[in-house]
């Protein structure tokens, strides 16, 4: 009888050492925290800068142990002197569905890495991103609360126009387990984000940017039907829009951060100014056949402004071919 007991009682040790405990170390669903963000105001967006001020209301709810608000941080955010978060409530409330739920009032300065490839027909996805790198995707996610997320129909932008909002939840991997050996190097992070599609109004492009190097394009192409023999006239027209555009060219420039590769509104001004280069030696040219003040000379010289026409006209036929590279 006891070898009988003694066996039960091995059994039921092995049972609660392995089969006991395997339910309570199984996986666990994380804490989940619903964020939401209502967009206020935008202002000062600066692309030389990278950087623009957003006042927003920030609010959470959530079920638990961990207070999601507690750790949280903006991944974005550049400027902490000008940062500001008024928490609407003394402490977090308690709801009726036994949620918590807390909010603030955030004023700040925020980074955004500006993609001008397309510029000025550009758009641009700023937003606000928070993080929480205390505790990992297993304990805690930050899902979007995108039913009530919005902005302000009033808000305006000079130069823009919103377009939309999105909401994504990502995950993110620290690449060190910044000195503590506990953590994991495969430890994933819970991120999400806010962003506001922003877009330029096509006037813009047609009347602040094309239309004054368009106006210097053709005053540069007038040289041509000056009458060859005012050869001083001829040169001088596409030299003074040569400084016209270079002026233009570093008025829209000095707005827009160093980058390293062409944008849009380049590769256009680039073919201006071989437009322009080129009427200068063409006046050059014309102006050397007709030193002689012969007719037939005058005559030549004006066939050749016809031949310059027709091959710039295709020039600028070809040239949305370049905008396409």
């Amino acid at each position: 009888m006891k070898k009988i007991i003694f066996c039960l009682y091995f059994f039921s040790l092995v049972y609660h050492s392995y089969g006991g405990n395997k339910a309570d170390t199984g996986d666990h669903s994380p804490e989940v925290a619903k964020v939401g963000v209502l967009f206020v105001n935008i202002s000062e967006l600066d692309m030389s800068d990278n950087s623009f001020h957003a006042d927003f209301y920030l609010w959470c709810r959530w079920k638990g142990t961990i207070n999601p608000l507690k750790n949280i941080e903006f991944s974005n955010l550049e400027d902490e002197w000008s940062f500001s978060d008024t928490d609407l409530h003394d402490s977090a409330i308690l709801l009726k569905d036994s949620f918590y739920y807390n909010s603030f009032h955030v004023r700040g300065k925020f980074t955004h890495n500006f993609k001008l490839h397309h510029y000025p027909f550009d758009k641009q996805e700023i937003s606000i991103q928070l993080k929480n790198s205390i505790y990992t995707s297993d304990e805690l996610v930050y899902s979007a609360d995108s039913i009530n997320t919005n902005f302000e129909p009033d808000i305006t932008i000079p130069g823009w126009k919103i377009e939309n909002l999105r909401c994504k939840s990502l995950q993110h991997k620290y690449s060190s387990n910044l000195g503590l050996p506990e953590n994991k190097d495969n430890d994933s992070y819970n991120n999400v984000s806010f962003s506001l599609t922003l877009s330029r109004p096509v006037q813009y492009f047609f009347w602040k940017l094309l239309l004054p190097v368009f106006i210097v394009l053709l005053s540069s192409l007038g040289s041509t039907v000056i009458h060859p023999k005012y050869v001083d006239a001829r040169i001088y027209a596409p030299i003074g829009a040569l400084l016209t555009t270079v002026f233009l060219e570093q008025s829209y420039s000095s707005k827009l951060p160093d980058i390293s590769y062409l944008i849009l509104l380049d590769k256009i001004y680039l073919i201006v100014y071989i437009a322009i280069l080129a009427g200068i030696f063409h006046a050059i040219y014309t102006a050397n056949i007709v030193r002689d003040g012969s007719n037939i000379s005058i005559k030549r010289a004006q066939r050749l402004d016809k031949i310059y026409l027709i091959i710039l006209g295709g020039l600028l036929l070809v040239s949305p071919l370049i905008f396409l590279v």
